[in-house]
């Protein structure tokens, strides 16, 4: 008996050794168990608050992306709920570039569902912090609410999300350009490349000297970014609205021009670091009568530099009907165009006073007048 006594004495002493030597004996577990690489666990206090259930007080991870601090958890083999974590992102390292891959998410269909208050996550490129709460509806399917709302799924293969583009905290990401943008975004990526379905309604303001614009757009816009290329391409299923005040130009050539406009993008625009480009461009004058058209539109970012072919028809009571057809090419401060006009003239004052201005343009030699 006494010998029984005894080694239950034994067995429970080590027991509260071991319970008292809990936050070592874990630490040095979890730097035992987990790559060193992957992420460390500096700090780590718990305790039991039921037969199937922990307490955990405070836990401190570092990865190469973050730093987190975990606060007031409750864990379970069911459900994980924590109560305040904050998250400090880490500018990333340099290192060789790699070659994308496609994802393979080491997903646990068996692990506990997860649920967290109050998320803090503050650091570069975030202008302030960003606080949302989670909640995993299904099991790696979770809800984000708070300063951005969201729906992400995960999956082994792939990650797919539901942004609402509304509200205070995206909108301070803007450029000051863009004074209202609202809709959805459906995102897809998989580790090659991310695709993107938005419904949009924005409203951007535009102003250079005294010529001020705005430019607005509702509609769908699909994209798709390819990583390995880092290239995308972006398609706008509706026509953007513009309207803009023509005050910078002399009266007798903004009376010529409208004021408000729809341009047109029927074909994808490619998108790379440096450069821009589409196959055609169309914009047309509401309130006055113009087509104006860019074909093989090519933008170098770099330099800047643009280049492409035109087509300008416009018509006026006072200057007859215009057609401008050439190939345009402009930097900053440096305008070269080359073409053929045709002009209908009207009166033999507007031939006179349109001769004037075609021999300003023949005297730069950059445009051949035809006139018909």
């Amino acid at each position: 008996m006494k010998k029984w006594l005894w080694s239950l004495a034994l067995i429970l002493s080590v027991l509260v050794g071991v319970y008292l030597a809990r936050v070592p004996l874990s630490l040095w577990a979890i730097k035992h168990f987990i790559p060193v690489n992957e992420l460390q666990v500096s700090c780590l206090d718990w305790r039991l608050s039921g037969f199937n259930r922990i307490h955990i007080t405070k836990a401190c991870v570092q990865t190469d992306a973050f730093n987190a601090q975990l606060y007031d958890a409750q864990l379970s083999m069911r459900q994980v709920n924590i109560e305040k974590a904050d998250m400090q992102l880490l500018s990333p390292k340099k290192s060789d570039a790699t070659r994308p891959q496609r994802l393979a998410l080491p997903l646990d269909i068996t692990r506990p569902k997860m649920h967290v208050a109050k998320l803090s996550i503050s650091g570069e490129p975030l202008p302030k912090p960003l606080v949302v709460s989670i909640s995993e509806s299904e099991l790696n399917q979770f809800v984000i609410s708070g300063d951005i709302a969201a729906e992400v799924t995960l999956q082994p293969e792939r990650i797919a999300a539901n942004v609402d583009l509304s509200g205070e905290y995206l909108s301070a990401l803007l450029p000051p350009q863009i004074q209202a943008l609202s809709g959805t975004s459906q995102l897809e990526f998989d580790g090659l490349a991310m695709d993107a379905k938005l419904e949009l309604e924005t409203l951007v303001a535009l102003e250079q000297a005294e010529c001020k614009s705005t430019v607005a757009y509702i509609g769908a816009v699909s994209g798709r970014y390819d990583l390995a290329t880092q290239q995308g391409k972006v398609a706008l299923a509706e026509p953007i609205s513009a309207k803009s005040t023509l005050d910078c130009l002399t009266s007798e050539y903004s009376k010529l021009l409208p004021t408000t406009w729809q341009l047109r993008l029927p074909s994808e625009i490619t998108i790379s670091a440096d450069s821009i480009a589409t196959d055609l461009l169309e914009v047309t004058g509401k309130d006055k009568p113009l087509q104006f058209e860019v074909n093989e539109l090519a933008v170098d970012l770099t330099e800047p530099f643009v280049n492409g072919d035109i087509r300008l028809e416009f018509s006026d009571e006072k200057w007859g009907a215009h057609t401008l057809a050439g190939a345009l090419s402009a930097r900053p401060n440096f305008v070269n165009m080359r073409g053929k006009s045709q002009v209908t003239f009207k009166s033999l004052h507007c031939k006179m006073l349109l001769l004037r201005i075609s021999s300003s343009i023949a005297a730069s030699k950059y445009w051949v007048i035809q006139p018909s």
